[in-house]
């Protein structure tokens, strides 16, 4: 099990549990192992929760990995 990205300063987390599986899905789909769907499922739902509206902070994936690595530590 990974361990959950915590988002200290929620702005919304509408969306946050249909953002980790399309995260999960991505990397599944990619041929990843589960730890690493995992991870970024995490990744891709904390992501969510710094915007409003659902799914505002996914401009794209680029932007996504980034918001991960600066306010998650996400690697």
């Amino acid at each position: 099990m990974q361990a959950a990205l915590l988002n200290k300063h929620v702005v919304d987390c509408i969306g946050a549990g249909d953002s980790f599986n399309s995260g999960f899905i991505t990397r599944l789909a990619a041929g990843d192992p589960l730890d690493v769907c995992q991870q970024y499922g995490n990744m891709t739902g904390a992501v969510n929760t710094t915007a409003a509206g659902g799914t505002t902070a996914f401009t794209s994936r680029e932007d996504v990995e980034k918001i991960g690595r600066e306010k998650f530590g996400w690697s």
